[in-house]
């Protein structure tokens, strides 16, 4: 074991210039330190100075930046030191270390470092080279919204799933598609080889491809090994036709951090009977810690072209933000984007764009969405007719047409059975937060992520109050990006602007109910200007999401902002409906170009 760890620490990059006699040193100084699975070698912010050499086991280092999600950075294998940074800057930990399976490490104190580095100077020098390009990674892995990703694990659910008709239907869309690889354990040929010779083609495979698709067994078999030593994206496949279940080896595979730390699981269920709309998906999703969920049709190539794009990183999101009845721009953006010869693989918004986003992830065509807002709106208008005030329990209308509207277009529609992946945002206001809402009733989450506090009541979703989901987050693409790794572009749509209004206004601070209808009518007090009511609440209302917004709107690829501030939020007339729907589909054509100009002066 002694010549085990010499030859180990040799090999270590930072102490590869040392000879045996300092690293005889090293290890009689050293004490090991014994990790369970799940343990935390140190967690990102912890002071410490010592540094580490992994004897056996494997480490994850991964970095929580501020208000997203953990990211996997790498991993830490037999040889590799960690702690470097640590050791030199006396600067709190910038990851978190932990280990994925049983672990011994050596551990170097600060002291020991000092001297060896004090006798040893090319220590600091290969260290420096270390944490140079570590910190490379490190910003690009932070920084980067579109990671790269070439080793793609498929697994099948159970053995009800028709992994040679899924095969055969893969093989057939990738077939024109250059550098993917697509290999099957199932293949009995490959079966027959060795591990080395399965290793020598994964290899070569890699080498010719940027993507491998891994069609893995219900069994470990030496492809599945190389395979999720690999894997940066896991797909489950079930049957949409069949119940909920998934067996011993998947259930381990997507639970077990080793894998999910660098890639999320995503479920996607095939569907060879025809339906509306698919109801399995909550009982699959129960099953597992999934990231998106995919509803594929064997009969319609789009699906499975929508997948692909995912599959390889490609996919397109469309985000709609928050507006009143502005939202006709949203119907004008998405006929602009589908003739621009995009495609929409998912779509999700806050608000006004939450609407717009469901109806078309319902019937995933323009003119229905447009059809089905042309009757919310004339439903929406009776809702804020005089008939309809309540007492001020909780708003001033009571929202009755507005809400049996929606529950008459969505029906008993969940989110998770859409073809289409969609998502909307409330802000539940009993916790002061935003929630993400990918699951449940269509309409009653859309109802919620357009409830604007004082017009409509809130509603209530597990006992908690939720209101409109612009007040929280008005353009939510940090959403959709954190939702999964799959895209390639985001566009999105912005319908208010917090720009400065530099009308000038005159009223006093008191308001009798006499003076105001006298200066309504242009009866007296002629002098007094006062700005729009229900626009002035609902702006008071974005305003407290107006920095997130502009920070959302920068993460965009191609970002739509379309001019409507001489249209009302919440009222408007037919020919207005009409003007803001070609204003919306005019900008996004304009935003559209001015992306094509910028993609060919890169190239």
């Amino acid at each position: 074991m002694k010549v085990d760890l010499l030859t180990l620490v040799k090999n270590a990059k930072i102490f590869s210039a040392l000879n045996d006699k300092a690293i005889k040193k090293i290890l009689s100084q050293s004490k090991k330190v014994h990790l369970k699975k799940n343990d935390c070698l140190f967690k990102q912010g912890d002071f410490s100075t010592d540094l580490y050499v992994l004897i056996c086991g494997k480490l994850v280092v991964t970095v929580k930046p501020d208000r997203n999600p953990i990211k996997f950075i790498r991993e830490i294998l037999p040889g590799d030191t960690a702690g470097e940074l640590g050791a030199i800057s006396h600067e709190p930990r910038s990851a978190t270390i932990k280990a994925l399976e049983k672990s011994i490490l050596l551990r170097i104190t600060y002291e020991n470092f000092r001297d060896l580095c004090a006798e040893y100077p090319s220590v600091i020098f290969r260290i420096l080279d270390i944490l140079t390009e570590r910190s490379r990674n490190l910003i690009q892995h932070i920084s980067s919204d579109k990671p790269e990703r070439k080793h793609i694990a498929i697994l099948p659910a159970n053995k009800k799933v028709s992994i040679a008709q899924f095969t055969e239907k893969m093989q057939t869309m990738l077939k024109d598609i250059p550098g993917i690889a697509f290999i099957s354990d199932y293949d009995r040929v490959l079966r027959k080889e060795t591990q080395k010779t399965f290793r020598e083609h994964v290899e070569e495979l890699s080498s010719q491809n940027n993507f491998i698709f891994y069609l893995l067994a219900l069994h470990k078999t030496d492809l599945a090994k190389i395979c999720l030593s690999k894997v940066d994206m896991i797909y489950v496949i079930g049957s949409g036709d069949s119940n909920a279940y998934l067996n011993d080896y998947t259930r381990k595979i997507i639970h077990d951090d080793e894998f999910t730390y660098k890639a999320k699981p995503e479920l996607i269920l095939l569907h060879s009977k025809k339906k509306k709309f698919p109801h399995q998906a909550a009982a699959w999703l129960k099953l597992g810690k999934f990231g998106f969920n995919h509803h594929v049709r064997y009969a319609q190539d789009a699906d499975w072209q929508r997948i692909i794009r995912f599959m390889t990183g490609k996919a397109i999101g469309v985000v709609l933000g928050g507006g009143g009845i502005r939202s006709w721009a949203h119907i004008g953006a998405i006929k602009a984007i589908l003739e621009s010869g995009f495609p929409i693989d998912a779509i999700g918004g806050s608000s006004a764009g939450a609407i717009v986003g469901g109806y078309y992830a319902l019937n995933e065509t323009y003119e229905d969405a447009r059809q089905q807002l042309q009757e919310l709106s004339v439903a929406t208008n009776r809702s804020i007719a005089v008939t309809n005030l309540t007492y001020p329990a909780v708003s001033f209308f009571n929202g009755k047409d507005y809400t049996e509207k929606q529950k008459d277009m969505f029906g008993s529609i969940k989110i998770e059975n859409l073809w289409l992946p969609f998502f909307c945002v409330t802000c539940n206001l009993s916790r002061n937060t935003q929630v993400v809402h990918r699951r449940g009733y269509l309409w009653r989450k859309i109802r919620a992520s357009t409830a604007v506090p004082g017009i409509f009541p809130p509603v209530v979703i597990h006992n908690k109050i939720h209101v409109d989901g612009g007040i929280i987050n008005n353009l939510p693409v940090d959403v959709m990006k954190n939702i999964t790794n799959s895209f390639s572009m985001i566009i999105a749509v912005q319908l208010i602007h917090h720009d400065v209004d530099d009308t000038n206004y005159t009223f006093p601070p008191i308001l009798p109910f006499t003076v105001t209808v006298l200066s309504k009518l242009h009866i007296a007090y002629k002098n007094y200007k006062f700005p729009p009511f229900v626009d002035t609440f609902l702006r008071a209302l974005l305003v407290g999401s107006s920095v997130k917004q502009r920070e959302n709107s920068l993460m965009a690829d191609i970002l739509v902002a379309p001019d409507l501030s001489d249209y009302s939020l919440l009222k408007i007339d037919k020919n207005q409906e009409t003007e803001i729907m070609e204003i919306g589909y005019k900008t996004t054509i304009k935003a559209i170009k001015k992306w094509h100009s910028k993609q060919a002066i890169k190239k």
